[in-house]
């Protein structure tokens, strides 16, 4: 059975919170003992094909604004280097202008 099964109004409230597009980071705050069920709840919502936002885990504590965003953008550069290759090459794939696929 799903965790979606479980917990419905808190997917629902969950899909509401990624809604707005007037906010591009967000913080969610969650009881410690409920984070794994989270992250796999993340992760799942993560590979469905109709979900259109990036997902970024930062494990750096959102006490001020400053040290939270100089890790978050640490992780950021780091997820883009070692992705840049084949997200290039997939693009590159895709590209119709290139011989890729329409």
């Amino acid at each position: 059975m799903s965790l979606n099964s479980y917990f419905p109004e808190q997917f629902e409230q969950l899909k509401g919170f990624f809604i707005s597009a007037t906010e591009v980071v967000r913080v969610l705050k969650i009881d410690p003992e409920m984070r794994p069920m989270l992250i796999k709840a993340l992760s799942r919502m993560d590979e469905e094909k109709s979900f259109p936002h990036a997902l970024t885990l930062c494990p750096q504590a959102f006490t001020e604004p400053v040290s939270y965003f100089d890790s978050l953008y640490e992780i950021l550069r780091q997820s883009y280097e070692q992705n840049a290759q084949p997200l290039a090459e997939q693009k590159a794939s895709n590209d119709p202008a290139v011989g890729g696929a329409v």
